[in-house]
C-alpha cells in the first residue's frame, strides 16, 4: 500500500515551502500524484453584493493564491514529481481543502498559527483529521523536509479511530526505521492483547 495521490496546502505563507517540499519527496517517493491547493480564504458563501464591494482585496488574495502555486509548481518540478496539479479556490481553507481531501490519499498541512484568518485557521489539522476521513500530516512550521524514517510512535486504545489511524499511517510507518506502540486504555482489560496484537 502506498499513497497514490497526495494534497498539500500551497499557502502563500513562506513556512509553505518546507511542507510542499516534503509532499514532493512524498510523492516521488511513492510514484503519487501531488495536488497543491491555494484557497483565497474569501468563503463560497459570501454574496455577490459583498465580493463586489471588496473587489479589490480579493483580487490581491486570488493574485496571492496564484503566485503561491506557482511557487508550489516550481517546487514539486525541482523534487522531480512526475504528475502535479494546481487548484485555485475561491473559498476559505478548511472547507477548500476539505472537498479537496475527499479524493487524496494524504493531506499534508501546517500547524496553527496565533493571527489566524480564514487563510490560517488555528485547527486546520484538527479539523481536517476529524472532518475529512483522510489522513492528515502536520509538518511544523520550519520543519525539515526530509522524508519521514526515523522513529515513530503509534498510540493504540483499539478504537475505531485508532484502528483507521493506523491505516492511513501505514506508508509512513513502513518507511520508519523502528515503530513503538504505546496501548493505552481507559481501564485495565483481562486478555486484552490488542497492543501485542497491533504490533
Amino acid at each position: 500500500m502506498a499513497y497514490k495521490t497526495i494534497l498539500v496546502h500551497a499557502a502563500p505563507e513562506a513556512e509553505a515551502q518546507g511542507r510542499i517540499r516534503l509532499a514532493a519527496r512524498l510523492a516521488r517517493a511513492m510514484d503519487a500524484h501531488l495536488v497543491g491547493s491555494a484557497p483565497t480564504g474569501v468563503s463560497r458563501y459570501t454574496p455577490d453584493a459583498t465580493r463586489a464591494l471588496l473587489a479589490a482585496p480579493c483580487a490581491a488574495l486570488r493574485e496571492a493564491a496564484r503566485q503561491a502555486l506557482a511557487r508550489f509548481e516550481r517546487l514539486a518540478h525541482e523534487e522531480g514529481v512526475a504528475s502535479v496539479e494546481t487548484r485555485l479556490a475561491d473559498d476559505e481553507a478548511g472547507a477548500a481543502l476539505l472537498l479537496d481531501a475527499r479524493y487524496c490519499d494524504l493531506v499534508v498541512v501546517g500547524p496553527g498559527r496565533h493571527d489566524t484568518t480564514p487563510l490560517r485557521p488555528s485547527d486546520l489539522a484538527q479539523f481536517l483529521a476529524l472532518a475529512g476521513g483522510r489522513p492528515v500530516l502536520m509538518v511544523p512550521t520550519g520543519g525539515n523536509a526530509a522524508l519521514p524514517g526515523g522513529g515513530a510512535l503509534v498510540a493504540w486504545n483499539g478504537s475505531t479511530e485508532a484502528i483507521r489511524a493506523v491505516d492511513g499511517a501505514l506508508p509512513l510507518l513502513r518507511a520508519a526505521r523502528q515503530a513503538t506502540v504505546l496501548r493505552l486504555m481507559d481501564g485495565a482489560v483481562d486478555g486484552d492483547d490488542s497492543g501485542p496484537r497491533l504490533a
